[in-house]
Order: structure tokens, then C-alpha cells, then sequence
């Protein structure tokens, strides 16, 4: 039984916000390979969200690693999966406990 995603706001500011910089870069053909492989990862997330390891500090939260830049993480809720936050692994670690403390 594969999970509905449910998107957090923050998580949809956090995609906005990768769009802008991999466009601004790097071009639109990149950003469509890592939508690409962004996608794949969901499909895996929902399918299969337990087999994902969980986050430090946080035994509700999970972490899907998509690329060495950047995480899914996640929580696991009734029938849906609800995708908290897109985060750019290069930033401060204290803004990532932040936001997953929200």
C-alpha cells in the first residue's frame, strides 16, 4: 500500500527555493534530472517509508538521502507520509534541528 505525501509548507519553499538555485546555475536541464530522481526517491518514500533510517535525535522523523546535497526528511502519520522539509545538507546542522524541532 503506497502512502500519500502530503507537502509541508516548509518543504515547498525548500523545493522553490532548490528550483531557483539549480536554474540559476546550472540550467533548466539539470533541474528536470534532479526532479527526475527527486521523483524516483518519493515513489520510494511512499511505498516504503519505514525502510528509511531515522533522523538523530528525532525517532518520529526519517531521512531519505537524495543526492550527497540533499535529504528528504519525513514522518509517517495514520495513511499519509508528510514530507517536512528538502534540506540542502551543505547548510548549518543547528538550522536543520530547528526546523525538524518544529
Amino acid at each position: 500500500m503506497a502512502f500519500r505525501l502530503k507537502w509541508s509548507d516548509q518543504a515547498l519553499n525548500d523545493l522553490l527555493n532548490i528550483k531557483s538555485y539549480i536554474t540559476s546555475q546550472f540550467g533548466d536541464r539539470i533541474w528536470l534530472k534532479f526532479l527526475v530522481k527527486l521523483s524516483r526517491y518519493l515513489i520510494l518514500v511512499s511505498n516504503k517509508p519505514d525502510s528509511f533510517q531515522l533522523a538523530p535525535d528525532n525517532i518520529e522523523i526519517r531521512k531519505c538521502t537524495v543526492s550527497n546535497r540533499c535529504a528528504i526528511y519525513f514522518k509517517v502519520e495514520k495513511d499519509e507520509v508528510r514530507i517536512i522539509t528538502l534540506f540542502d545538507l551543505r547548510q548549518d546542522p543547528e538550522k536543520h534541528k530547528k526546523i525538524l524541532e518544529e
